[in-house]
């Protein structure tokens, strides 16, 4: 696999529409969080999805956004798209040993693997104020 430091097959010319953070999200303003991606950073963005492509890895099989997603795996690893990879692998045979696929449509018993009046009870949790 090569990991140059230019791409050839380039998905994302340019920083697609993408759903933005709230408002008054500090994120909105750090560097490697979606809209403030520096050139470099995406490069590095197309050098993942193409190795990704490239070793058939069923990567975005849910309805995520695929740019956010692959900025995730990225800031992780500090935008060293060889690191970010194999976290990638490491994330996509979790799921599948694991049967994760499909997380976002379990229900919380299932998920939990007890009943949810003892979860709250060794860990209480409450609403209290309001939202801004």
């Amino acid at each position: 696999m090569n990991f140059a430091t230019s791409c050839c097959h380039k998905k994302y010319e340019k920083i697609p529409e993408c759903p933005r953070y709230h408002p008054n999200s500090e994120l909105n303003s750090q560097p490697g969080f979606y809209p403030n991606i520096s050139a470099d950073q995406l490069l590095a963005v197309n050098e993942l999805i193409h190795s990704i492509e490239s070793e058939n890895l069923n990567f975005n099989s849910d309805d995520e956004n695929e740019f956010l997603k692959l900025l995730r795996f990225l800031r992780a690893r500090k935008f060293n798209v060889k690191n970010a990879f194999k976290m990638v692998e490491n994330d996509i045979k979790w799921r599948a040993e694991e049967n994760r696929g499909n997380l976002r449509n379990e229900m919380v018993h299932e998920v939990l693997g007890c009943n949810v009046t003892e979860f709250y009870n060794y860990f209480p949790a409450w609403i209290q104020g309001h939202d801004k």
